[in-house]
């Protein structure tokens, strides 16, 4: 699965969703986050229209921002978002 929020980022009206997915790429980890959300199997995910595919996609993109602010290493990072 890849991931929708940053293939419609343009489309965001978050202003501070936008500013850490800058960061992120900006990062130089962008990568290591887009291969996790490719591998992503969404069949496994709770069924949700609160909780769905998005939702996760936002904690996936918070909880990586802050492992990059806490010096996290590749490694640890994909630990994150398993």
């Amino acid at each position: 699965m890849t991931s929708e929020l940053f293939e419609n980022f343009n489309d965001i009206d978050n202003v501070e969703l936008q500013n850490l997915i800058n960061s992120i790429k900006e990062s130089g980890k962008f990568p290591i986050f887009i291969e996790s959300m490719d591998r992503l199997n969404e069949d496994l995910l709770y069924k949700s229209d609160l909780h769905g595919i998005t939702h996760n996609e936002r904690v996936a993109i918070f909880i990586f921002y802050i492992g990059i602010s806490e010096g996290l290493d590749d490694r640890e990072l994909k630990i994150l978002l398993e």
